[in-house]
Parts: C-alpha cells; sequence; structure tokens
C-alpha cells in the first residue's frame, strides 16, 4: 500500500487495540487519537499504551501532530499526522508488508546505537524503565525508523485498571 498517496482524513478507527509479542514477550498495543475533531477543531494528539500481559506493567506516551510529524522530517522521510497514524495503525493490525513495529528497552536502543557507531555499549547505565515503539517503513531502496519513546506508568488510572478487568473478563468468557 502506498501511504503516500492517502487522504488526510483516513486513519481509520479512532483506536485499535491489538496482541503482539515482541522479543518473545506479549503485550496488549492500544493506539488511539484524541481530539481534532468537534467544534473546537483542537489539533490531534496520538496515545500509545502498551502493556505487558504476563505481569501488567504499562508504558504510555502521547505526541502531538506537531511532534509526530518532527520526528518524520528528522528522519528525512516526512509524513503528515493522518498518514504516521494509518502507518502505525497497520502495522499493529498486520496489514502491510511495508511497516512494522518493534518494541525496545532503553538498552535495545543503545546496543543499536553502538552497533551503527563500533563502539562499545556503555557498562554503567543507569536504570531506565523506558520502552521505544519504532514503527519501520520499509520499501525497495529504503528504511526509515520512526521511533516513539513511552514512559513507564508507575500508578495506572483507574480508568485503566478498569480497561484491564474488562478486557481479562472478556477473555476468561471466551476461555470458557
Amino acid at each position: 500500500r502506498d501511504f503516500t498517496a492517502m487522504p488526510q482524513d483516513e486513519r481509520g478507527p479512532p483506536e485499535v487495540c491489538e496482541e503482539r509479542s515482541f522479543h518473545g514477550v506479549d503485550y496488549i498495543v492500544t493506539v488511539s487519537i484524541h481530539g481534532g475533531a468537534g467544534v473546537q477543531q483542537d489539533l490531534p494528539s496520538l496515545h500509545v499504551d502498551v502493556e505487558q500481559k504476563e505481569d501488567g506493567e504499562r508504558w504510555h506516551g502521547e505526541f502531538s501532530s506537531a511532534y509526530v510529524e518532527e520526528v518524520t522530517q528528522k528522519t528525512g522521510n516526512f509524513k503528515k499526522f493522518d498518514t504516521f497514524v494509518k502507518m502505525l495503525k497497520s502495522s499493529l493490525i498486520q496489514a502491510s508488508e511495508t511497516v512494522f513495529a518493534d518494541l525496545l528497552t532503553y538498552s535495545d536502543l543503545e546496543m543499536l546505537r553502538s552497533r551503527q557507531a563500533r563502539k562499545a555499549v556503555p557498562t554503567a547505565t543507569k536504570a531506565n524503565n523506558k520502552r521505544y515503539l519504532i514503527l519501520t517503513y520499509a520499501v525497495e531502496f529504503d528504511r526509515v525508523h520512526y521511533p516513539l519513546p513511552l514512559a513507564h506508568v508507575d500508578q495506572p488510572s483507574a480508568h485503566e485498571l478498569r480497561d484491564t478487568i474488562l478486557r481479562l473478563r472478556a477473555e476468561i468468557k471466551r476461555l470458557s
């Protein structure tokens, strides 16, 4: 699919929630759009939530449309906000062979950077519980990585906990 020729208002459903496995660990990844509609026409923002399925650990990131477009600009392969969102959602539902997502820890990212720079990884790095959702757009002669930093959520909100309970109840019902 050619994401560059997509109409701007074609972001797909406002929320996508998928179970994905990254590096042998199961996660629930939710991507949602907030704002960008209604009377005030506020600018849309991208919300990414990642929950480790086994222990419920969570990471979250909120990204303004300007931030997303700035990240894509820095890669040298600019994408409009709506196009980026469509690509990210497509990667999660695995609907395209040209986009895919990966989830990296801080140390994973440092190891990749050191390989690219051909330097040793510093051993005295402080503990960092961030995760990075990396959207990769791969076409014939190009491979572009769009990183989205996600902060660890120490205390999930009541709404997040309720959503987890509802999801688990639905899963129990489906299994019984």
